[in-house]
This record gives C-alpha cells, sequence and structure tokens, in this order.
C-alpha cells in the first residue's frame, strides 16, 4: 500500500508541478489513480523533515533576478488602474473557494473563459448557456490553453474574466506585453487546504479522480505519504522539484505583492467586495444576489477539524513550511491592499 501510494502521489506531484497533465476538472490537478515505479532518477528533493524556513530582515529590499523580469512582462501591476486592454485572470488554487468564484462570475453574467469550451473550435466565440456567456476555450486545461493561444486570444481579449489553475501557463499563453493580466486569487491556510482536499477527494465518489483506495487511510498516513511540498510557492516560482531556498520564498513574496489582489477564504464575503470594486462588478443588478450565493459556497464537504497540537497538523506545517510563511505573507498584503478600496 506504501508503496502504490508513494507512486502515486509521485505522479500527482509532477502533474501539478509541471502542469503536463492534461485535466478536464480541477479535482485532477491531484490526480492518484496511475501509479508507476518509483525510481532513484525520479526522486524528489523536498524539504527536509525538522528544517525551518529561514527569515532574512532584508527582504522588504530584495528584488527579482534579472532573468525573471519575462515573467512579468504580462502581467498588470496590482496596484496599477485598470485599463480595456487588461483581463482579470483568477487564480483557481485546489479547495480554497476557487468553484464558487468560478459560479460567481457565471451569475454576474460576466463573458468567462473557463472550462466550459472545447478545443475543436476553429475560431474564438461567445456563446452562452443557461444565460451566462463564455468563450469556447477551456482556460482549465494545457491543451485548451494552447488552443486559446492558437486561436489569437491574447489580441483579441474577448473574455470578461478567466479561470485557470494553470496560473504561469495562461498569464503566458493568453496575454502579451499589450494585454496584460489583472491576477486576482482565494488564498487559504496552507495546512486547512490540504486536510480538506484529503477528506474531499476520500468521500467525493461523483469525481472522476476518486480513489477507493483512500476511503480507510488517516489523514496522518495521507500527511507521511503524500509528498507534494510547498505547492504554491513552487507555482509562482516555477520551481517544480528542485529542494526550495529562501530565493524562492522571496520570488513569491514578490510576485504576490507586485501582481496579485490577494482574497482569503476566511475573509471571503471582504474580498468578493474588493473584487467587484477593481474589476466594476459592483454595478451589476445582480451584484447582490450573486455575492450572496458566493458567501455561501460551492464543493464544501464537512470534515473534522485539525489543531496545531495534532501531528498530522504538525508533520504538514513542516512541509508546507514556507508555504505557510507564504500564506502568512498573504494575510499581511491583504490589510495593505485595504488602502486601495478606501
Amino acid at each position: 500500500m506504501k508503496a502504490f501510494l508513494a507512486a502515486s502521489s509521485l505522479i500527482v506531484l509532477l502533474s501539478v508541478l509541471y502542469y503536463t497533465l492534461d485535466q478536464r476538472q480541477i479535482y485532477e490537478l491531484l490526480d492518484w489513480k496511475n501509479a508507476v515505479s518509483k525510481s532513484k532518477q525520479t526522486e524528489l528533493s523536498l524539504v527536509e523533515e525538522g528544517e525551518e524556513v529561514q527569515h532574512h530582515d532584508e527582504e522588504l529590499d530584495w528584488q527579482p533576478p534579472i532573468n525573471s523580469s519575462e515573467t512579468f512582462s504580462h502581467l498588470a501591476p496590482v496596484s496599477s488602474q485598470v485599463s480595456n486592454t487588461s483581463t482579470p485572470l483568477f487564480w483557481h488554487v485546489v479547495k480554497s473557494g476557487g468553484t464558487s468564484m468560478k459560479a460567481f462570475g457565471s451569475c454576474l453574467r460576466l463573458v468567462v473563459a473557463g472550462q466550459k469550451g472545447s478545443q475543436k473550435e476553429s475560431s474564438l466565440e461567445v456563446m452562452v448557456k443557461s444565460g451566462s456567456p463564455f468563450v469556447n476555450v477551456n482556460a482549465c486545461t494545457l491543451p485548451g490553453l494552447r488552443k486559446a493561444h492558437d486561436l489569437g486570444f491574447a489580441q483579441s481579449q474577448p473574455a470578461q474574466v478567466i479561470y485557470s489553475p494553470f496560473l504561469r501557463d495562461a498569464i503566458q499563453l493568453l496575454f502579451d506585453e499589450t494585454h496584460q493580466a489583472r491576477v486576482f486569487a482565494l488564498l487559504r491556510h496552507p495546512v486547512d487546504r490540504v486536510v480538506s482536499l484529503f477528506y474531499y477527494l476520500q468521500h467525493a465518489t461523483w469525481e472522476k479522480t476518486y480513489d477507493p483506495s483512500l476511503k480507510n487511510m488517516t489523514l496522518l498516513e495521507y500527511a507521511n505519504e503524500y509528498p507534494s511540498d510547498n505547492t504554491l510557492v513552487r507555482i509562482l516560482t516555477n520551481n517544480g522539484v528542485a529542494k526550495l531556498t529562501n530565493d524562492d520564498l522571496q520570488l513569491a513574496k514578490y510576485y504576490l505583492s507586485q501582481y496579485v489582489l490577494v482574497g482569503l477564504t476566511n475573509r471571503v464575503d471582504e474580498s468578493v467586495d474588493r473584487f467587484g470594486q477593481a474589476f466594476g462588478w459592483r454595478s451589476s443588478a445582480r451584484w447582490n444576489h450573486c455575492r450572496t450565493r458566493a458567501k455561501k459556497g460551492q464543493n464544501r464537504y464537512e470534515h473534522p477539524q485539525l489543531t496545531d497540537q495534532d501531528e498530522a497538523y504538525r508533520v504538514l506545517a513542516n512541509k508546507h513550511a514556507y508555504d505557510i510563511e507564504l500564506y502568512e505573507y498573504a494575510e499581511q498584503l491583504f490589510e495593505e491592499q485595504k488602502v486601495m478600496f478606501q
């Protein structure tokens, strides 16, 4: 069982961090089903158990490396004025309220580029289903992003909001230096997010990624066997498997502070209000109705809560130490960005 889980988990990590797996649903980012043999050549360089994240007092003066400038050229600074040539891009982080936010955009009748489209279209078109308009591309899969790019999505910008878990790929394929992305996201404490994901996948028989082998696993077993670490920092820095350093953490913080409008799942009302104000959505006649729906949330699954005294919590906190520090920084940014909405 342990060998199976370790092998399956390896596929999960490589899929998430290298963005190579074609997925139809957001939870296929964490697919436990396809087992392969674990080899020494593919062993992962993770943060060692017991290692502490080093803090640098000079982090506020930190600057990104010169070779990272291309990464940011398709991004509009979070402090810049919204323009007609920039489009909101929601970074869908698994089990952080993303499903609710996707439904929120459709509820407002915004033209959405998400997962409703296909990969067979020969031109970009806005279609309507159940009263909600959407672009006929799938921004939640890599083939869909590539197809949108080939059809000239960046130049035409047919959507009013884009949703994708593939942050860096979406930025590079759907935008350019003239038509930039305005990234916004809902973030959740990393341990809470992983715990929620475990209990959800353990019971979500309706999901294509449901794996009955998780049914009888304990959270502690999951925490010990699951090798994924610091997913947010790795995605933001494009560091798939190499051992993370303080420079990676600082680059992720820089990315958040300069280019992401931060929302928090435990303050969803205020977050949604900020998104609405930033992108001009609050003028919609459907605003109050859709805001209430977003507050209630979707795709939730009630599960036992952990405390920092639980062993599983400590294991997960150690594995996600960089993500936890990034999340704490995001909480600070959430307070600092408040001035933008006063």
